[in-house]
């Protein structure tokens, strides 16, 4: 060949090259149109492109649209205002036809109706998605790609929506027999969250048997990760190891837009173990729960729907619920004064605990039994057994709001053989009290929203107190004493007045507890307890009145009076001395 020739051959194969690695653009619907008829034939598609087309040969073939709008047979938009990168298929192309083999969506906005639920038909999304995927698998689509872009889910009949921003996905599947990868990450709610999928053999999958699956699911606020089998077809869609977990139980559910948040619920909560699950449950029957440092094991159940609830039997050896002090002291808060949250109702919840220690900040109760149930709008929490401080206790809270305007309270406790002192102690107050308690109430209460929950209380209690002594009051030395003292909250107290047994009975009634029968026996003592305590106002009035009994037998000695009065947590004691009559029939002295 001459060196003409073979320079002529150079620069044709020069211009077919240039030509082949430079990007053409079209303004028409040509190109356009003939990968939409593609679309509408392999997909039931419709596309329109309000952009341009450019179309390049090489490295590999490859065509990009601007301003495309793909609709479904029913005109619903599927993506709009995107920009779509395909990559061709050399021989097709050839043939004259453009058939994708990767397909990469660029911005604009993806919407996704997963169809309505009908019971007891398959869903229709799982239906669409077969044949989407078979039609593309048959076609040679080995890769789909989204950047930067919006995606809408929702059903057809209103039953649900979710907005994700800025996803981002790669879907690799290189043939029909292989298997398929998937990896995504996008915003929801403002937090970023990352996916991934593994199906072994999708297309046995969408034909309805059983395929290895590994998911996961990651983000600040929650991680899930599942591995085992996956159908399909009801009434099992999952098999297999599952676990879900959240670094702040508080965190997620602000997240979610869960009523019960707050700040002393940012503790971590993890749940793994074999589960099944379907299209509106999750069902644990073995699993190992963690609750901040404590470790749970148990079973539970886990449904969704339009009435949501879980069901849950646990077991630990050591418990501590400390933390929820804050919350119960808002929600006794809430319901004292008349404010229910009947959000919170809205989620059924049959709870069984049981545990060897459980804490509640100081206190500590060991081999404990105790449910909780949430129904409708009433809430049953029941503590079957328990010993606290050497004693056993028991009791239930039942609160209810009726016809939506007026809340109702009941509740009953019990208690056998406590060491009072301990119990004292363990909840934060000085232990001026010692013996062996035996304690047991009813209370109730109705009223109506924003009144005060307290000021409704009525019922009646009663503690008996065994062999045991009162520090800080020394009645029999506060009889030798003529003048009246004065102690405020700050002064120290001392002394101590033993006894052989101790009884009070209170009547409550509009928040008041008043005191129906009060007495304290001893060996050198005997005393009797009159007077009320406000609930509502935090207030005592108490009047406490002791006498020698041998004193009394001979008629000398005189009787000491002890008056309580002011705020609970600061209450003023003023003590007297009435001195017993005089020998030639006179009036009786008194230092009052």
């Amino acid at each position: 060949m001459s060196r003409r020739a073979l320079a002529a051959l150079l620069a044709v194969a020069l211009l077919v090259a240039a030509a082949a690695l430079y990007p053409w653009r079209f303004s028409g619907d040509g190109l356009s149109g003939r990968f939409g008829r593609h679309l509408a034939g392999a997909y039931g598609l419709d596309l329109a492109v309000a952009g341009r087309t450019t179309i390049a040969l090489l490295p590999v073939p490859r065509m990009k649209l601007d301003g495309v709008t793909i609709a479904d047979r029913g005109g619903a938009e599927v993506l709009r205002d995107a920009q779509l990168r395909v990559e061709l298929r050399i021989l097709p192309l050839l043939a004259g036809r453009l058939e994708p083999s990767e397909v990469s969506v660029n911005g604009g906005r993806i919407a996704i109706d997963l169809g309505p639920v009908l019971p007891g038909q398959p869903d229709v999304s799982v239906q669409a998605v077969r044949n989407t995927v078979e039609g593309a698998s048959r076609r040679g689509l080995r890769r789909l790609i989204v950047t930067g872009a919006d995606l809408d889910l929702r059903r057809g009949d209103g039953t649900g929506s979710a907005r994700l921003k800025e996803v981002n996905l790669v879907l690799a599947w290189p043939g029909p027999g292989s298997r398929l990868d998937f990896a995504g990450s996008a915003s929801w709610r403002g937090e970023a969250v990352g996916a991934s999928l593994r199906v072994e053999r999708p297309l046995a999958l969408l034909a309805g048997g059983s395929e290895q699956v590994d998911a996961k699911l990651t983000g600040r606020l929650v991680d899930v990760l599942a591995s085992g089998t996956a159908s399909l077809t009801e009434p099992v869609l999952f098999s297999g190891l599952l676990t879900v977990g959240t670094p702040s139980i508080g965190g997620f559910a602000r997240w979610v837009g869960a009523p019960w948040s707050g700040p002393d619920l940012d503790r971590p909560l993890s749940v793994a173990g074999d589960a099944v699950a379907s299209r509106r449950s999750v069902d644990w029957s073995q699993l190992r729960m963690k609750l901040g440092a404590d470790s749970l094991d148990g079973a539970l159940s886990v449904r969704g729907g339009e009435a949501p609830s879980a069901r849950a039997t646990l077991a630990a050896d050591r418990l501590d619920l400390g933390w929820l002090k804050p919350s119960l002291a808002r929600a006794v808060g809430s319901w004292s004064n008349g404010r229910w949250s009947p959000e919170l109702a809205s989620i059924g919840l049959d709870l069984r605990l049981s545990a060897s220690d459980l804490r509640m900040g100081p206190l500590s109760l060991k081999d404990s039994a105790s449910s909780l149930l949430v129904a409708g709008q009433r809430i049953d929490l029941s503590l079957l057994r328990g010993e606290l401080e050497g004693g056993a206790v028991k009791g239930r809270l039942s609160t209810a709001l009726v016809e939506g305007t007026r809340t109702e309270l009941k509740a009953q406790f019990s208690a056998d053989g406590l060491d009072a002192a301990s119990v004292l102690v363990a909840a934060g107050y000085p232990a001026f009290l010692s013996g062996k308690a035996t304690a047991s109430g009813t209370f109730e209460a109705s009223c109506g929203r924003n009144r005060s929950l307290l000021r409704q209380l009525s019922g009646r209690a009663t503690l008996t107190l065994g062999r045991g002594d009162v520090s800080g009051l020394d009645l029999a030395g506060a009889m030798r004493q003529p003048e009246p003292r004065l102690s405020p909250p700050a002064a120290p107290r001392a002394g101590r007045t033993p006894f052989d047994r101790g009884q009070v009975a209170f009547s409550l009634g509009n928040g008041v507890a008043e005191v129906l029968e009060g007495s304290l026996e001893g060996s050198g003592i005997r005393a009797s307890l009159q007077g009320r305590v406000s609930l509502p106002d935090r207030f005592v009035s108490l009047r406490a009145s002791g006498t020698n009994p041998a004193d009394a037998v001979s008629g000398r000695g005189g009787t000491v009076v002890v008056d309580i009065n002011g705020p609970l947590h600061a209450p003023v004691t003023l003590s007297s001395v009435e001195t017993a009559p005089a020998e030639d029939g006179g009036r009786p002295a008194s230092t009052r």
